[in-house]
């Protein structure tokens, strides 16, 4: 299990640890099933929001089922733009961009397969990030697309807070060190005068 973190993952699939999962407590997120093969696979890239934040959307195979909805809205007039048609290693897949949301690096790691990070089609990789990146900034706006989207901003609020309680934990650790160093020194010193 490589972090994401250790390399770029615009455009590649990911999984989610569960611990996010435990975090944010969203009852619309797509989560993990099974332990010998993970699902769901997400879409993964970067805004340029956060330094930690990546933004993920998860994957269906369901290709017959999601081809009658973007169907369904073309012969209404409506934009399709939340679902994306791809391939994943030579499988026709859906990206479900109406289900996305953001995600700490840390709760991440690369899909391998046979040693390689699998992506969605490399001819659709530009395209993709482009629509994904447009319906972020309607998610960040507070548009809902499906009755069943994750809350957004709630889930980022979430990490955010979290990130913050950990700095200061990681300050107050740090102050406490130097108070003990410093005691540590001035009972030396003090040992040092009495001989």
């Amino acid at each position: 299990m490589r972090n994401a973190n250790n390399g770029k993952i615009n455009g590649y699939l990911v999984f989610v640890k569960d611990e996010f999962f435990d975090l944010v407590k969203d009852p619309y997120l797509k989560i993990n099933k099974g332990k010998n093969h993970k699902r769901p696979h997400y879409f993964a890239f970067k805004m340029r929001e956060s330094k930690d934040m990546y933004w993920v959307a998860p994957l269906s195979s369901k290709v017959e089922k999601f081809d009658k909805i973007v169907a369904k809205k073309q012969a209404q007039g409506k934009p399709t733009d939340i679902l994306f048609r791809t391939k994943v290693r030579d499988k026709a897949s859906y990206v479900l961009f109406a289900d996305m949301f953001p995600v700490n690096g840390r709760y991440l790691y690369i899909y391998n397969r046979d040693n390689r990070p699998v992506e969605i089609d490399p001819r659709d990789k530009k395209k993709a990030l482009k629509e994904a990146r447009k319906v972020v900034t309607l998610l960040n706006k507070g548009v809902k697309f499906t009755r069943t989207s994750p809350d957004v901003k709630r889930i980022k609020q979430v990490q955010l807070k979290q990130e913050q309680t950990e700095q200061q934990d990681n300050v107050q650790k740090d102050l406490e060190e130097f108070v003990k160093k410093y005691q540590l020194q001035e009972n030396e010193q003090n040992q040092g005068r009495k001989l």
